[in-house]
């Protein structure tokens, strides 16, 4: 059977993928997207012309209560298209009102939440050590001055021990005068041992946290999201239209089924469009569920993508349930797969959206700052919260030994 010259093809605006613009004329045109070097390949092959569609509510399709479809299986399911591309998820319910080609592509639904802020900078000073370490170090400085004195037979008190080894941990030079048995020198000798490694330690890693700002934690696995969607402490989105709320409703882990419900019950919905993903309030406990080609593609640096999925999507074409040539045009899919085409297309789409991304993100002179106050500014804070309790405890040891003065003076005079 001769392959059509006209089609009239439902397309969907999603970045990446199918990006959208208007011609001279005023009708719908691919711009950029691995999806318009895929259209272009078809037409060529089987020689015909087409015009794009949108569906006014911009969404893939879900069912109506009456049986009709909304979005572009609805579109194809009531004639008004011969088939619906960009990026379109083969499922059983949709397959009962529209045919679908052999997939072109697999891809994974996963989630994206907004990217981690920096911790405060003084945290970078506790943040080197866990909190058994501090705990050993706490230990360590309350218990070596009462060893050094008793043991290494130090002729001073314990403040001065107190802080011979505090500069020992700081890597200062220290001066003690002890005995020459062999027991203080292996006292000693362990005690630098442990104050070398504890230094060094220290050292690179609060080095590290200067370079490195640290982050703060986002969740980024769907077990967790999953919990904290349940608990109340996270919104998670989904796309208008897309079958992902229906896969999740239906999933057989109870998690999953959960997480579907909460977005129907709150009506979570967005736009597929970056404006929609953009406009989402800038806050830790927000997550939106999609295609990892569309956040890759549009998002790069700005998001952050979860490390596993929810599920592998069949994409594929929708056809109507007259279209006269899906076998041919499942012979061809399999030659472009085979062949390389669409994973070559979705490369120089990715590409093309990441060279537009870091246009203005590239390194150069300017870019490059000194370091200011704020990267300092928890050592700075810590130094003047020392000072501050010193100064305090000089004035009351100044304020107490005017008190002892004075009650001496008194009590010389009643005698």
């Amino acid at each position: 059977m001769k392959f059509p010259n006209f089609l009239r093809i439902a397309v969907n605006q999603i970045g990446g993928t199918c990006e959208l613009g208007v011609d001279s004329n005023g009708k719908l045109k691919f711009e950029r997207g691995t999806e318009r070097g895929f259209i272009q390949f078809l037409s060529e092959m089987f020689h015909f012309s087409y015009e794009l569609v949108r569906p006014p509510d911009m969404s893939w399709g879900s069912p109506r209560s009456d049986g009709n479809w909304t979005g572009l299986i609805g579109m194809v399911q009531r004639g008004e298209a011969d088939m619906a591309m960009c990026s379109v998820i083969i499922t059983q319910e949709r397959e009962e009102v529209v045919s679908f080609t052999r997939e072109y592509d697999i891809q994974h639904v996963i989630f994206a939440t907004r990217r981690p802020k920096n911790l405060p900078r003084i945290q970078s000073i506790i943040l080197p050590f866990s909190f058994q370490i501090w705990l050993g170090v706490l230990c360590l400085l309350i218990m070596m001055p009462v060893l050094w004195k008793y043991l290494l037979k130090v002729k001073t008190d314990l403040g001065n021990c107190y802080m011979y080894v505090l500069a020992s941990l700081l890597k200062l030079s220290i001066n003690i005068k002890c005995g020459r048995s062999y027991g203080e020198y292996i006292l000693l000798g362990t005690w630098f041992w442990i104050v070398a490694v504890i230094s060094a330690g220290y050292g690179s890693v609060f080095l590290s946290f200067l370079t490195l700002p640290m982050k703060e934690d986002v969740i980024r696995d769907v077990p967790r999201l999953a919990k904290a969607v349940a608990k109340g402490s996270h919104k998670c989105y989904a796309f208008q239209g897309s079958s992902a709320i229906n896969s999740l409703v239906i999933s057989s882990v109870e998690q999953m089924r959960e997480l579907g419900a909460s977005i129907l019950r709150i009506h979570l919905i967005i736009e597929p469009s970056v404006e929609a993903v953009k406009s989402l309030p800038e806050e830790k406990n927000v997550a939106v569920i999609g295609a990892s080609p569309f956040f890759i593609s549009q998002f790069h640096n700005e998001l952050t993508l979860s490390k596993d999925f929810f599920f592998q999507a069949r994409i594929g074409i929708a056809l109507s349930k007259k279209f006269c040539c899906k076998e041919i045009l499942d012979r061809k899919l399999l030659q472009m797969q085979q062949a390389g085409f669409f994973h070559e297309w979705s490369k120089r789409s990715r590409y093309s959206s990441f060279v537009k991304s870091n246009t203005s993100d590239s390194l150069t002179m300017e870019s490059v700052k000194p370091i200011h106050v704020e990267e300092l500014f928890g050592a700075i804070r810590l130094l003047a919260v020392g000072y501050t309790v010193a100064c305090f405890v000089l004035a009351t040891e100044i304020i107490w030994s005017k008190f002892k003065y004075k009650l001496g003076n008194q009590v010389s005079a009643m005698n």
